[in-house]
């Protein structure tokens, strides 16, 4: 029996590394879709340390296993000594470090892109069963993300969305937002993860996959806090010559790929979305964290691509700070955190 416990741990280590490189090419592929620079991914595809993709990537560069554990020591008791000691939202309690003694896990998806969707519109329903009268348990909002649980109805119905009839099954799906409800959802209103979307519904959407804080902050223009995994919808439109730039609505979520033994995840989630015009950011700008007690939200009023005026409220276990400006210096998150003055 002690033989086999071996085997087991060497079989599930290369479906994990497996997983991993699938996701790496789905960033990679993602990433260049929406660039679309040949070539592009030298530059962007810089894997985080404490990303699961790191050890796959590792591994191909001929690192040796010694070198790779050390760094994962390593990057576990800095993410622990950051939760409390750099985390704008964690208040100094006592000298306590009260993550240094739990173990780091990393989260991984398992389920095939296939058996991801994306909301295509707002507020779109999270039913109990399979029809359109039933218990609505939770709403979806355009880009938000579920997984498919493998059952979906015998025959497809006919229902007006965004003004036009579709006519498509019903789904069985959990969502991925932090209520992991699991229910029934309208595939007229859905766009599969492994697809590119085009039609009148929603104009040119292109779904972007479990990519990490460097790709989106190359794709928006901007960084996102926190090592959040991030996955969403992004617009844009083709000029005469079918080059792709991003124009229109942008939504993300994102998680961490960390959690830590007796505790739920380390970071909560993350949420950003705005508006592109001709490739800049125009309009409002909103970027959502929770983290343990605490969270922030942060609006930006951009103007093709100039930051107009920003207002932060951060709730730090029960604290309130504040930071405002309507003729801002400039509009980074760092800039902006310093900038925040107790309320009460």
């Amino acid at each position: 029996m002690k033989k086999f416990w071996p085997i087991v741990g060497l079989i599930l280590s290369l479906i994990i590394s497996s997983i991993s490189f699938y996701n790496y090419l789905n960033h990679r592929d993602a990433v260049n879709l929406i660039i679309g620079v040949e070539g592009a991914e030298a530059d962007l595809l810089i894997v985080p340390e404490d990303s699961p993709m790191r050890e796959v990537v590792e591994r191909g560069s001929g690192i040796s296993e010694e070198q790779i554990e050390a760094r994962k020591r390593r990057i576990g008791e800095k993410k622990a000594k950051e939760a409390k000691s750099n985390s704008p939202f964690i208040k100094e309690v006592d000298d306590t470090n009260y993550l240094s003694d739990l173990d780091p896990v990393a989260i991984e998806r398992t389920a095939p892109l296939s058996s991801y969707y994306y909301s295509l519109v707002d507020h779109l329903r999270l039913r109990a069963t399979s029809d359109n009268t039933s218990e609505v348990l939770d709403h979806l909002h355009f880009g938000e993300q579920v997984e498919y649980m493998g059952e979906k109805t015998d025959q497809k119905e006919s229902i007006p969305i965004g003004g036009k009839e579709r006519n498509d099954y019903w789904y069985k799906v959990k969502a991925i937002n932090s209520s992991r409800r699991v229910g029934w959802v309208y595939g007229g209103a859905l766009l599969n993860a492994s697809q590119e979307y085009s039609d009148e519904l929603k104009g040119l959407v292109s779904p972007i996959n479990f990519v990490y804080r460097d790709s989106v902050e190359n794709l928006i223009g901007r960084d996102p806090y926190g090592n959040f995994n991030y996955s969403g919808l992004v617009s844009y439109k083709k000029d005469g010559s079918g080059a792709k730039q991003l124009d229109g609505r942008f939504y993300f979520e994102g998680f961490s790929e960390i959690s830590y033994e007796g505790m739920t995840e380390y970071g909560d989630e993350g949420r950003l979305g705005g508006n592109f015009k001709a490739g800049v950011l125009h309009g409002d700008f909103k970027e959502v964290v929770g983290l343990f007690e605490s969270s922030y939200e942060l609006d930006i009023d951009y103007e093709n691509g100039v930051c107009k005026s920003y207002d932060m409220i951060l709730n730090a276990e029960g604290e309130i700070s504040e930071s405002k400006s309507d003729n801002p210096e400039e509009c980074s998150f760092e800039f902006i955190q310093k900038k925040l003055r107790y309320v009460n």
